[in-house]
């Protein structure tokens, strides 16, 4: 199965522990075509997942989402429209693991925004 997004650029700032990544949507994946095959927009929890994804791959270490205290989806992803993404992490090192704040944009629009929590396993 092909992949949901590739990356096009990142950049880690590990003295200001940011993360920033740009990716590229894959429209024909198949979570689109269920998702809703008529309009198909990404899900919350793929986004939660890219970001999880893109932390985890920069620190070299497997995260587990331990809470998600405020999520704010302000705009539908259309991949069709929307197929360029870019996501801004920045991460604190807490006794339990990572505290996460992320946003996702297309443009300069705000898609997504979020307080996550993060063991590191």
């Amino acid at each position: 199965m092909a992949e949901l997004y590739s990356i096009v650029n990142r950049n880690i700032d590990k003295a200001l522990n940011k993360v920033n990544a740009e990716i590229n949507l894959n429209i024909d994946h198949n979570i689109f075509k269920g998702h809703f095959p008529t309009q198909p927009v990404l899900p919350g929890v793929c986004q939660v997942e890219i970001i999880e994804q893109i932390l985890s791959s920069e620190l070299g270490s497997q995260l587990r989402l331990t809470a998600a205290s405020n999520i704010k989806y302000l705009k539908m992803v259309d991949p069709k429209i929307d197929a360029r993404l870019n996501v801004d992490i920045s991460f604190q090192k807490i006794e339990e693991g990572l505290k996460v704040t992320a946003v996702i944009k297309s443009k300069e629009e705000i898609c997504m925004k979020a307080k996550l929590n993060f063991a590191i396993i």
